[in-house]
């Protein structure tokens, strides 16, 4: 009877020993997996912000070559050209 109750003992306290060392390694891995998810979003931030500058940029060029066209059509028509007396190659 008591080599039974010891065995049992030893058992559940084997058991014990590996649910924590169990919680130890899943514990570690959700920090892991917390820095690394850390770590993509900072990297799709910085992305985000590169592609709105590009973005700034590219609505400012767009935006003067519209001045520069809308002033070429303004000259052009000063001139004494209409739509209507345009030349075709």
């Amino acid at each position: 009877m008591t080599t039974l109750l010891t065995g049992i003992s030893v058992g559940l306290g084997a058991l014990v020993v590996l649910l924590l060392a169990l919680l130890v390694v899943r514990w570690r891995s959700d920090t892991r997996t917390d820095e690394r998810v850390a770590e993509v979003v900072a990297s799709l931030n910085d992305r985000m912000d590169e592609l709105g500058r590009e973005l700034a940029g590219a609505l400012e060029r767009a935006e003067e070559e519209g001045r520069r066209s809308r002033i070429f059509g303004e000259r052009w028509r000063r001139r004494g050209h209409s739509k209507g007396q345009t030349r075709r190659w």
